[in-house]
């Protein structure tokens, strides 16, 4: 820049092309190049579309992955078997790494597409989920299958976890006092699995802890939570990081001769953790959104000074966001997306987006409701919002439980209408006193 700038400036000078071109050390077309540039903002580095010898194998490689669903997980389709069949059963001319590259992406894209149906559910800062998984571990040089505990914090996408040698009260509680100890606090809730190393949940909806756990809790003073059993989309976040955790963190299997040093190791590992939910976190506390298929992709982010534009690779734009200050963590995503998943999934409503973004009294009535209740209040909330607009829908419900203290979808959908013609609602001087009604008829019916 400071090259074009003497160029520009040599020019209003009256400095001739070979002039500038000696004085600058450059060469003429050089010159001529950013003479003739008008706009010298800066452009996406996207990355060139090259054709590639796989896109004509891509849909029978689809069909073979499809079938492989319906078959045992032990007899599916490597990248290399895929690799294979091309070549001998088809004539592909493609190397074994570019069906690697591919039929990773279309597994990704899989997986992207199967979990788009789930809620990302609206936890509070300091919440936490906690699970176990299995890897395998050099352990002192002997490869050992073993357990690594997770902990994650969906409000702020940040996830740790630490190796145990096993999946019990007393290695749950150690390596939440350790997590708890490199973390410099405790959470105020963590939700757990129905594990035997907490606890279960009775039949009839109580909670046994075991004994270990209940005075570790008692100790620390955080709130703990059971999922339901077989429910583990209660807990979708840190479902999804043990698995993620795996990949990134446990392949190549890792040699471990003790905890203490293997976790310290771990745990800084596991700032580096992608977002999920297709988010770009800038400053580390402003979420944008780009839609769950761009979820652990990589993009390109251009900040102006009052927009945020999100692109992919090529340069195609995604979508553009009013850029987000200050030191309070903000988010793009509008609640209204996910209104109808919430009306079938009305289970996750104290951790939705959807309820956070109401006000009360509208919200606190709403927690009153039974399940069935709710899905229609969340039904009428959908149908009114799309016809009227999220905040015309709301200020509507507001109004109607203020005036009637209930919700009934005929008179929400009158009130938005009115709201949104410009007209105010009716408004009675004095509350009217039906009983002169009643008196009437007993009238006429003597």
């Amino acid at each position: 820049m400071s090259v074009v700038h003497s160029i520009r400036s040599m020019r209003k000078e009256g400095c001739s092309v070979a002039a500038m071109a000696r004085e600058l050390n450059v060469s003429e077309p050089t010159v001529r190049k950013y003479l003739k540039v008008r706009d010298l903002s800066p452009k996406p580095p996207v990355k060139r579309a090259r054709p590639s010898k796989i896109e004509q194998w891509v849909p029978l490689i689809e069909q073979w992955l499809a079938e492989d669903r319906e078959s045992w997980s032990k007899q599916r389709h490597t990248a290399t078997r895929i690799h294979e069949r091309l070549v001998h059963e088809h004539g592909a001319d493609v190397s074994l790494s570019t069906v690697n590259r591919k039929v990773g992406e279309l597994k990704r894209q899989f997986r992207l597409e199967r979990e788009s149906g789930f809620l990302d559910l609206s936890w509070h800062e300091a919440e936490a989920q906690a699970d176990f998984g299995q890897t395998d571990v050099w352990w002192r040089g002997v490869r050992t299958r073993m357990r690594f505990f997770v902990l994650s914090f969906p409000y702020s996408n940040t996830t740790v976890a630490c190796l145990t040698p096993g999946e019990n009260a007393e290695c749950t509680c150690a390596a939440l006092r350790g997590l708890f100890e490199r973390l410099e606090g405790v959470p105020r809730r963590i939700v757990f699995d129905n594990a035997a190393g907490v606890g279960h949940k009775r039949k009839d909806g109580g909670v046994r802890y075991t004994e270990l756990f209940a005075a570790f809790r008692a100790h620390y003073g955080f709130d703990s939570t059971l999922c339901n059993p077989y429910s583990g989309h209660e807990k979708g976040n840190v479902e999804a990081k043990v698995g993620a955790i795996r990949r990134a963190l446990f392949v190549p299997v890792p040699k471990a001769y003790g905890y203490e040093s293997f976790n310290a190791d771990l745990f800084e590992r596991c700032m580096a953790m992608a977002d999920k939910y297709g988010a770009v976190t800038l400053e580390g506390r402003h979420r944008y959104f780009t839609g769950i298929e761009h979820a652990g992709r990589e993009l390109i982010v251009g900040l102006r000074a009052d927009s945020v534009e999100i692109l992919d690779t090529t340069g195609k734009p995604i979508g553009m966001h009013e850029r987000a200050y200050g030191d309070a963590p903000t988010s793009s995503d509008d609640p209204v997306n996910q209104l109808e998943a919430l009306v079938f999934r009305a289970n996750a409503w104290p951790n939705s987006k959807v309820r956070d973004a109401l006000p009360d009294p509208l919200r606190s009535w709403l927690d009153q409701q039974g399940r069935i209740e709710l899905q229609g209040h969340l039904r009428t909330m959908l149908a009114v919002s799309r016809d009227t607009g999220w905040r015309t829908a709301i200020d509507a419900m507001g109004d109607v439980l203020s005036a009637t203290g209930t919700l009934d979808a005929a008179s929400v959908e009158l009130q938005a209408a009115r709201l949104r013609a410009g007209n105010e609602p009716i408004v009675y001087d004095e509350p009217v006193d039906l009983s002169e009604y009643d008196i009437a008829f007993s009238d006429l019916h003597h």
